[in-house]
């Protein structure tokens, strides 16, 4: 049982990182990722006067416009399904200030 779970932890790679790596990786501005660190929406640190962000680096993120496209939907059909407050037909996503960034592997295993 302990090694089903080392493996899945294993598959997991989340480190720390810059400002600059971070915003590629979610494709937004490095003054989001700032913001988000100011809201405190992103775990991050402060390392002296270095900020490093915290990312999954094996998870890709999809915008709401990919992931409408990909389900054959509209982006306002996204955005509600992000907005629902209950588990049951809520889209697993983060928020990076205003963005929405919904991980592919999530929506994947997401039930029908």
């Amino acid at each position: 049982m302990t090694e089903k779970i080392k493996a899945l932890d294993s598959d997991v790679q989340r480190r720390y990182v810059s400002v600059r790596k971070a915003a590629e990786h979610w494709r937004v501005s490095r003054s989001t990722i700032y913001e988000a660190c100011r809201e405190q929406e992103i775990e991050c640190i402060r390392i002296r006067s270095i900020l490093r962000i915290l990312i999954d680096e094996n998870e890709e993120y999809l915008t709401v416009a990919e992931t409408a496209e990909l389900l054959g939907v509209s982006s306002s059909t996204v955005y509600d399904a992000c907005a629902l407050s209950c588990s049951c037909g809520q889209l697993p996503h983060i928020r990076i200030g205003s963005r929405i960034r919904i991980p592919r592997s999530k929506l994947l295993a997401a039930p029908p």
